[in-house]
């Protein structure tokens, strides 16, 4: 994977976990309808985890606070 690769998969990702974390907020929803969608959101956060560990390894530096919570532009 290189760096470009990794952030187009990180931009989806993050896309993916800031709506799922709205969803999972949502007190509309009934929580036993949101419990359910709990492991896929953790499964979402483990690979935004793990690509944050590999662009250290691709670039020698960590991701910048902005590019953590939003992603890259």
């Amino acid at each position: 994977m290189n760096i470009d690769d990794l952030k187009r998969a990180y931009n989806v990702l993050i896309q993916r976990e800031q709506k799922a974390e709205k969803y999972l907020e949502n007190t509309n929803v009934p929580q036993a309808t949101r419990d359910k969608w709990l492991p896929e959101f953790e499964k979402i956060t483990v690979l935004l985890s793990t690509l944050m560990r590999k662009h250290i390894e691709i670039t020698g530096h960590e991701m910048k606070d902005s590019e953590v919570l939003n992603g890259f532009s």
